[in-house]
């Protein structure tokens, strides 16, 4: 159980080099033109990498130097075969610049045993400059949104006081002449959440107002240690002055959304 954190920073997006295809004992590439392996190093989850063999495999990256990290994802993961499985589990290691690539050997930081739309593990902090996620466990081919690498650069050091949720099916409705319902789904059902903080302080304030820039998405970890890549809904971030004798506090309520 931890407190709610936010990830803003992700150096697969800012620094992060694909190694895969490059020769030297490289990992081979596994893709569908124009479903690039590339794709799945930038910001937008929309923009998808397509595996081709539904084999395990690994991605390999190299961040041009050594960088600290202590959080991996796999986001807007959808599997395409059969089976409704695509990848089944991920070992993350690393390495560090000194003998240059590929490393004489991995170290293993952190495992993900089900990978959902979103997963994330998180361990100690390491600081390496090649990363590796070995996709030990894939049962179909699938597309991929994106992956990450980074630190949790604003933890807010607690949770909210209350939390509301909604889930959110994207849909059209329409009515029949007897006034009954007809829904029509448009997308993947997804949550909408409001955040409740009471009585914060400043830093707590601006921690919340780095991660709501209206339009960029980031990720949401929960007092559970579960991911959401979300979007501030409506650019919505309510707060107000509570309490101003010296050091001021605050109460504010992030909405947000789950991307799909």
């Amino acid at each position: 159980m931890g407190t709610v954190r936010f990830v803003t920073t992700n150096l697969v997006e800012t620094n992060g080099v694909l190694k895969n295809g490059t020769g030297g004992g490289a990992p081979a590439r596994d893709e569908v033109s124009p479903y690039l392996m590339e794709n799945a190093l930038q910001h937008d989850r929309r923009v998808l990498w397509q595996q081709s063999s539904g084999n395990a495999m690994q991605v390999d990256l190299d961040l041009g130097a050594n960088r600290n990290i202590a959080i991996a994802g796999l986001h807007g993961h959808r599997p395409l075969g059969p089976t409704g499985i695509g990848i089944s589990s991920c070992v993350v290691q690393y390495a560090t610049a000194a003998g240059g690539y590929p490393p004489a050997g991995w170290t293993t930081v952190g495992t993900m045993a089900f990978v959902p739309r979103d997963a994330i593990s998180l361990f100690n902090q390491v600081s390496g400059r090649y990363w590796r996620f070995d996709l030990d466990g894939v049962f179909d081919a699938f597309t991929l949104g994106k992956l990450l690498l980074g630190v949790a650069n604003q933890d807010l050091g607690l949770n909210p006081s209350r939390q509301t949720e909604r889930i959110r099916v994207p849909n059209v409705v329409d009515r029949t002449a007897g006034e009954d319902p007809i829904v029509t789904l448009t997308g993947d059902v997804r949550r909408l959440f409001t955040l409740h903080f009471r009585n914060i302080t400043s830093t707590v304030l601006s921690k919340i107002l780095v991660a709501a820039v209206p339009g960029q998405s980031f990720i949401l970890i929960d007092r559970n240690d579960s991911p959401w890549e979300v979007i501030v809904a409506d650019a919505e971030v309510e707060y107000e002055l509570t309490f101003d004798s010296g050091a001021p506090l605050y109460d504010c309520d992030m909405h947000v959304e789950q991307l799909g």
